[in-house]
């Protein structure tokens, strides 16, 4: 059997309350649940990398690599969850539409961008939720999601700067954008200060890795007093720029 080190952390919201109820999980599987304080513990195997997946009905999804240095004891994850955003339903999936979240946190769809699970197109109504980050919130820089770490289109690591970051998720798993269709995202940007017009590379959180992977690149819009990063995706998860 290869040998098991203890994990254990706190979960907390971006305002430093602890998060009860919080389902740890690793390929599915539930490995503990956080308690009152927002404690976990759990045993992970030394001989292979793993994903923490940080699951609540109430907040955004968050999904930590842990790997185990030669000679560690153990780790210690502290994590800072975001709440998810308002049901927004798009009336017509068939007829398109642009749906608007927290932080002016935006969607656009054009007309039969959406399938379900066997491929076919969807029509009526869609719900999806949209959950920015706020980096301006006491713990929002600690809320980032994933790791630290991106992977560049070209294969090399880098270490990832953030200007704004945002989930959004449909309501049913099976929906997703259609093969050759593309979604226009606005990520509110709460940090930094790009100027108007600035290009700079999105990034989406691969959940089995924990991960971020560059995909495309957005610009800088302003709307309503505020900053926007404009850009076009085929799919969702988290996206940061």
């Amino acid at each position: 059997m290869p040998a098991e080190l203890p994990v254990a952390g706190v979960i907390r919201d971006v305002d430093g309350i602890p998060v009860a109820g919080v389902r740890v999980l690793r390929a599915g599987e539930e490995l503990a649940i956080s308690d009152a304080q927002g404690a976990f513990d759990l045993l992970l195997t030394t001989d292979a990398d793993h994903t923490l997946t940080f699951a609540h009905p109430e907040y955004a999804p968050d999904h930590k690599p842990v790997r185990f240095e030669e000679g560690a004891l153990g780790q210690h994850l502290s994590v800072v969850l975001t709440r998810r955003g308002a049901l927004l339903v798009l009336d017509d999936a068939a007829a398109g539409g642009t749906l608007t979240g927290p932080l002016g946190g935006r969607v656009t769809f054009p007309a039969d961008a959406l399938v379900n699970g066997a491929g076919e197109p969807v029509t009526g109504p869609v719900a999806l939720r949209i959950s920015p980050v706020d980096f301006r919130r006491p713990l929002g820089r600690d809320s980032f999601p994933g790791s630290a770490t991106a992977r560049e289109a070209g294969g090399g690591d880098v270490e990832l700067e953030s200007f704004g970051v945002m989930d959004i998720t449909f309501e049913d798993p099976d929906i997703r954008i259609a093969e050759g269709a593309r979604a226009t995202i606005e990520i509110p940007l709460t940090a930094g200060n790009l100027s108007n017009g600035t290009t700079t590379p999105l990034w989406f959180l691969d959940p089995e890795t924990g991960i971020w992977q560059e995909e495309g690149q957005g610009e800088v819009i302003r709307r309503g007093g505020n900053a926007y990063l404009r850009g076009e995706v085929a799919h969702f998860s988290w996206w940061n720029c």
